[in-house]
């Protein structure tokens, strides 16, 4: 898979889980690099979403999934939107609005 933008800044990962499928079963997509940034002050008042996240173009996201970062064991992000960009390298990349779900207490993850 292509890698995402140095300039985006830090990297980590995360589990896809299609629609019906949820932890603990195994994810329908394992190790996706992701960013992720947190949206707390949204510019689209009809559609919610907490953070906004960049994947590699070739990465295999629908509007349909949720996403646990960094694992399946993480916390959980429904995705609300998909769309695509052209980073600051000049390189396209497809963004992601997620709506954070509650983590299991305690955590150390986003």
């Amino acid at each position: 898979m292509a890698n995402l933008p140095v300039r985006l800044g830090r990297i980590t990962t995360c589990d896809i889980y299609r629609s019906g499928n949820s932890p603990p079963a195994a994810p329908d997509v394992a190790g996706v690099t992701i960013h992720i940034q947190g949206r707390y002050r949204n510019i689209k008042p009809a559609l919610r979403y907490t953070h906004k996240a960049y994947f590699a173009l070739g990465a295999d996201i629908r509007d349909t999934d949720t996403i646990y970062l960094p694992n399946q064991n993480g916390t959980p992000f429904a995705v609300m939107k998909l769309g695509r960009v052209r980073s600051l390298g000049g390189q396209e990349v497809k963004t992601v609005l997620l709506a954070r779900g509650s983590p299991s207490w305690p955590t150390q993850d986003v």
